[in-house]
């Protein structure tokens, strides 16, 4: 939110002896406040020639068509916005397992999305 600033480095590091390996590396950041910085530093590095490896990284403002969908439908902009935030993150906060933390999370995932109006 305002301000805030991240930074994400993330390395697939196939060494050597690591043939027929596979790996993936994936983020999505949606951006809330138009002030916020979001840096990605994605990096691969193989010491063989035989692996699947990927990476990828998805940054953006909160998809303008899914929001005009959902407000067809008769959301408004509030719901919306947090139904799309929520669907984005739902994988992650259903492997969390202390139920006292997901709320917590929950929570104040819904208080920034309010913020963000």
């Amino acid at each position: 939110m305002d301000e805030a600033q991240k930074v994400f480095r993330g390395t697939l590091d196939f060494i050597a002896g690591s043939a027929g390996s596979v790996g993936r590396e994936n983020e999505d950041v949606i951006l809330l406040s138009p002030g916020v910085r979001n840096r990605s530093v994605p990096l691969m590095l193989s010491g063989e020639g035989d692996v699947d490896g990927h990476h990828a990284v998805s940054i953006g403002k909160m998809d303008e068509a899914k929001l005009f969908y959902l407000m067809s439908r008769g959301l408004d902009l509030a719901e919306a916005r947090r139904l799309v935030v929520e669907a984005d993150l739902f994988p992650v906060l259903s492997r969390l397992s202390d139920e006292a933390l997901k709320e917590e999370v929950a929570a104040s995932i819904e208080g920034r999305i309010e913020d963000a109006q």
